[in-house]
């Protein structure tokens, strides 16, 4: 059990940092429209990391029915890199970044 957490945890990272690698080569949106989409999947992203780490906790105590509900939230975060594919890194702001930052260590 705690090592399907593990990995259900390192697939949710993983799938946030290739979101990133993808973002930094598309320069689609100008920079007002970024930061407000930047904001969007901030938005979008802390809800499900949030719930993410919920669910964990509650495997942890041994609610089987969080992990498989860990799955599926996982899925959904997977899902923002499509919807959010166009974002440019670079023009993330500063409390974004940190914002980012802080959302990828909920799901630790």
């Amino acid at each position: 059990m705690k090592n399907t957490l593990k990995i259900l945890g390192i697939i949710a990272l993983t799938a946030l940092v290739m979101f990133s690698m993808v973002a930094c080569n598309k320069n689609k949106a100008d920079s007002t429209t970024s930061a407000v989409s930047w904001d969007a999947y901030l938005a979008d992203a802390d809800k499900l990391a949030t719930e993410i780490a919920s669910l964990k906790a509650k495997a942890q105590a041994g609610d089987a029915s969080a992990s498989i509900a860990i799955t599926e939230v996982i899925k959904k975060f997977e899902g923002l890199e499509t919807k959010y594919s166009s974002l440019d890194t670079g023009k993330m702001t500063e409390a974004q970044a940190v914002k980012f930052m802080e959302i990828m260590g909920k799901m630790d």
